[in-house]
């Protein structure tokens, strides 16, 4: 089937503004402790897996960027999105077809959660401070800890967000990481070898 570039320009970039809006809407059933799929992974995995290295990097800087122009702070999914990409991209021809099996979609979507929730615990210990107190006469005593994330709290609460956030990117990859495989195949540029 030959799909005009423009058509296929078109529904790459819709699909992409659909899962940035589902991502925004956080629908209460697809979260598992609050915390929904990894909706970028879920559109990174199909298109870096049929498109190639320059395609899946480009989608990575897009999905990163548009996921980041929403995410109050200063950390980001940008760069660990291109890591992502350049590792699934780079799968070879029998590890991409192989890639076909539903559950092996899934545990790539979960990994890849998982190395997004990483990259972000990194980000914040990188930019945590120590611990301040302050004694200072008319301090009031309730604002004692002042400071950024620190690693009990990454290792508590975050660490259950994120394996949540992981087990249910991992439920929904089959799905959805299949659905748009199948799309992103039938709408590949076929280029001519040689």
């Amino acid at each position: 089937m030959r799909v005009q570039p423009w058509l296929r320009g078109l529904m790459v970039g819709a699909t992409l503004l659909l899962i940035t809006g589902i991502r925004q809407l956080a629908p209460a059933p697809l979260a598992l402790l609050g915390a929904g799929p990894n909706w970028p992974v879920l559109w990174l995995l199909p298109w870096a897996l049929v498109e190639g290295t320059s395609a899946a990097l480009v989608g990575a800087l897009l999905a990163g960027l548009l996921a980041d122009a929403f995410t109050i702070g200063p950390v980001g999914q940008t760069l660990p999105l291109v890591v992502l990409a350049v590792y699934w991209s780079r799968l070879g021809g029998s590890a991409r077809r192989s890639i076909d099996n539903l559950c092996l979609l899934g545990l790539h979507g979960m990994l890849g959660s998982l190395w997004i929730d990483l990259c972000i615990a990194l980000q914040l210990l990188s930019r945590s401070r120590p611990l301040e107190f302050s004694v200072a006469a008319g301090s009031d005593p309730t604002q004692m800890v002042q400071g950024g994330w620190h690693l009990p709290v990454l290792l508590g609460a975050g660490l259950w967000g994120a394996l949540a956030q992981a087990l249910m990117t991992g439920l929904l990859a089959p799905l959805v990481s299949g659905l748009l495989l199948q799309l992103w195949r039938q709408l590949a540029v076929r280029r001519p070898l040689g």
